[in-house]
């Protein structure tokens, strides 16, 4: 593969996550640029994860970075600007969104049993995406963080609650999930329960779509006699 070509495929491996993409919209092109917490703070996510995300995009050359020129005591910024080749990225994210579309209708009107079939395509996706996961085994507060950090980097702009739920401000999907809510929100209700198998969760997973206009709920709900 040639130089332009690896360069090409790194960057659609780096905008094949929906939350680089909306960070890569927020990153201006002009100005002084922007930094990892202002970024954290319009996507809903930690800083540390966000910087993950900014440095990836840096690597593949879709915006730089620089240290902003500080005039008074304290540690200069590090400020991230799109670079000036990069068109915004919405283009890229509603391609899937228009695939995403025009499959999830396919499969509603399919003389097939599209509720489980999507329920297990979610499973098995849920496993291989889990499959590494370090705190395999782990406490229920080692079982939810892995859960935020997979949602995180699947788009969902994930949040724990202190009631224990976990919100997802951000669905990568959600006009189609609106439509075709069987479809969508049956393969991430799958996703969660392939996840929580290699995790050894020994309980249950809710999924409450839109409890808000643009939030929904995940709940982890334990076995009675309190193990997990």
């Amino acid at each position: 593969m040639s130089e332009t070509a690896a360069s090409v495929a790194e960057r659609h491996r780096a905008l094949s996550n929906p939350t680089r993409v909306r960070i890569l919209e927020i990153v201006p092109q002009d100005g002084d640029g922007v930094d990892a917490g202002s970024v954290a703070r319009q996507v809903g996510l930690h800083v540390n994860t966000v910087r993950a995300h900014l440095e990836m995009l840096e690597k593949v050359d879709l915006v730089t970075s620089g240290f902003e020129d500080r005039h008074r005591q304290g540690r200069p910024r590090r400020l991230f600007r799109r670079a000036p080749s990069t068109e915004p990225a919405p283009s890229v994210e509603n391609a899937y969104v228009a695939l995403a579309q025009a499959l999830a209708a396919s499969m509603h009107h399919a003389d097939i049993d599209a509720a489980q079939m999507v329920a297990d395509a979610g499973a098995r996706w849920g496993r291989e995406l889990m499959h590494a996961a370090p705190t395999r085994g782990a406490g229920m507060a080692d079982i939810r963080t892995e859960l935020v950090t997979l949602l995180d980097d699947l788009g969902f702009a994930a949040a724990p609650d202190p009631s224990g739920r976990i919100d997802l401000h951000r669905c990568p999907f959600a006009d189609v999930a609106r439509e075709h809510p069987d479809i969508v929100c049956g393969l991430h209700q799958g996703i969660l329960t392939g996840a929580l198998e290699v995790l050894d969760f020994d309980g249950a997973v809710r999924l409450d779509p839109f409890v808000t206009p643009r939030t929904c709920s995940v709940w982890l709900e334990e076995r009675s006699d309190g193990r997990a």
